[in-house]
């Protein structure tokens, strides 16, 4: 078995020379995870309760040991063994990480235990006991042990980070599953856990993150997937098309562990099919700083077809002078518009296609503020105003986007694509708001707008899953563009220092979520709401 050639193994990788664990690495994500943190530079620090891969899975190759195809292909690898339930386990495979490498960058917590479907009432305090142990006290021992490490290390200059954590939960840990309620306890417990460290040490630079997977095909699984009852079941509670693969869960955690993601969630990735080339990318609000930044993060990313939306002529004009600038290969088309105009919302798309014949990336990331009143002084006409830009033109826009990517064929894989994986028509990234998920004082007319287009996004995505278009929402915290003057930056000393990470996003932070959920590494992600926000919501 050999490594994929998505990055060489030449140093030039993104994590080259960070030190990772990678728990439960033998079989399934975790086999998935430390290969690519390997592809990417990293020397991985394998461990599991055996080296060899669990019997019933589906990787390639099982009888030679993750570590093993990692020192095949010319990366660094070890192996520890260690059971997440033994306390001095833990204690030993953290210790032997740092004696052989010296540091400790990454910790991957993706060993876990799940146990046969049954109800409630069947289940055992010994089954109890065994899950909570290893998903909930195994996961704080190692995270506490990592982090008591990350304290002695100093910042890294470049990531602006001591080190990161991710801890692999589940869907289970966010929404009530039938005759899992022990497993989907312990998973929540994850996701509290890594909530409430991310927030006490996000002062220490330290980065803290969950990825919750749904169904995924792996060896602990397997028994379902040999069940035709059991995938009927699972596919009819997953809007896409195909049921996960150990691969998607491996995309997502390598981006957070990433120097671009500073913020927690600010996510970065190099689209997984430019090599064909021929994508398009439709991005509104273009001539802002945020817009600004998602278009010069697609060019960077190989996107050679953009069309800028923005009512501001000379705005756009400042957009194509510096994608001409630094991106002269890429083909830009200015595109004047009001948003709240549905006769100019269709014109513009229209004319789009007609220059470019497909739309493959839709970012609606146009927006208006509203006044910090409270609702009894709020006015009809500052209503009307923001609803129809915030709601009104995102619904027009995101209409006139699905109707053309479900004309057109989906553009197809590159032959390097994990297997599973299905051609895309389109993806669609609505830039909504912190405030699209809580609410702050005197701020009722745009929270409410922001609010509505997460239902928005959520129901297409529904709608609109089984077609192959994927719509997510992207929700900024508090950012720094040239509108923060001195004066607005001491009104937001307040919410900064509500921030766990202490500071303002940047709007490339904000680019670097938005590229990640329009590209094929995000493949397997639709309906969810990416706060970019240095930890706010969960303050």
């Amino acid at each position: 078995m050999s490594l994929p050639a998505l990055y060489k193994l030449d140093g030039s990788g993104r994590l080259h020379d960070r030190v990772a664990i990678v728990t439960g690495s033998s079989s399934g994500m975790g086999r998935a995870i430390a290969l690519a943190l390997a592809r990417e530079g990293a020397i991985v620090v394998c461990s599991d309760l055996k080296p060899e891969a669990a019997k019933g899975g589906f990787e390639e190759d099982k009888d030679i040991p993750t570590h093993e195809v990692i020192r095949n292909n010319g990366a660094k690898s070890h192996f520890q063994k260690c059971d997440m339930g033994k306390t001095e386990e833990i204690f030993s495979l953290i210790e032997f990480a740092i004696k052989e490498c010296g540091k400790l960058d990454i910790l991957v917590n993706n060993a876990g235990l799940w146990l046969p479907l049954r109800d409630f009432v069947e289940e055992t305090d010994e089954q109890w006991d065994a899950m909570m142990g290893i998903n909930g006290k195994g996961v704080a021992t190692s995270m506490r042990q990592a982090i008591k490490q990350f304290l002695t290390q100093p910042i890294d200059p470049k990531s602006g980070s001591r080190g990161r954590i991710v801890n692999i939960s589940s869907s289970a840990g966010i929404v009530a599953i039938r005759r899992e309620a022990t497993y989907a306890a312990s998973k929540a417990a994850v996701c509290m856990l890594t909530r409430n460290v991310a927030l006490d040490h996000a002062k220490d630079s330290i980065n803290v993150n969950a990825v919750c997977p749904g169904v995924v095909r792996t060896a602990m699984s397997s028994t379902n997937f040999q069940d035709p009852n059991i995938i009927s079941e699972m596919k009819k509670g997953t809007p896409w098309p195909r049921l996960g693969e150990p691969n998607d869960i491996a995309n997502v955690v390598v981006f957070l562990v990433t120097d671009e993601a500073q913020l927690g969630m600010a996510f970065s990735v190099d689209i997984a099919r430019i090599e064909k080339g021929g994508e398009v990318a439709l991005v509104t609000g273009a001539g802002g700083s945020i817009g600004q930044a998602i278009v010069q993060q697609f060019a960077r990313d190989g996107v050679t077809k953009i069309a800028g939306v923005d009512i501001s002529v000379s705005a756009l004009d400042s957009v194509a002078a510096s994608l001409a600038s630094l991106f002269p290969a890429v083909e830009f088309q200015a595109l004047t518009c009001d948003l709240a105009d549905e006769a100019q919302v269709e014109a513009a798309f229209q004319k789009a296609v007609s220059r470019f014949s497909r739309l493959d990336y839709v970012v609606n990331n146009a927006g208006i503020g509203g006044p910090l009143v409270p609702t009894t002084e709020s006015d009809v006409t500052v209503l009307e105003r923001i609803m129809s830009v915030n709601l009104k033109g995102v619904w027009l826009c995101e209409r006139a986007a699905l109707k053309q990517m479900l004309r057109q064929e989906p553009l197809p894989l590159q032959e390097s694509a994990p297997a599973g994986r299905t051609p895309a028509r389109g993806s669609i990234i609505n830039i909504g708001s912190v405030l699209s998920l809580l609410a702050v004082r005197q701020n009722a007319l745009y929270t409410m707008s922001k609010h509505a287009l997460t239902g928005l996004t959520k129901t297409d995505a529904l709608d609109f899953a089984k077609k192959g278009i994927r719509v997510n929402t992207v929700c900024p915290g508090f950012v720094d563009t040239p509108l923060v003057t001195p004066a607005i930056r001491e009104i937001l000393k307040v919410s900064i220092d509500k921030t766990p990470m202490g500071r303002l996003a940047s709007p490339q932070e904000i680019a670097d979520g938005v590229v990640f959920l329009a590209s094929d590494r995000a493949s397997y992600i639709t309906g969810i709401s990416l706060a970019i926000d240095g930890g706010y919501i969960i303050h």
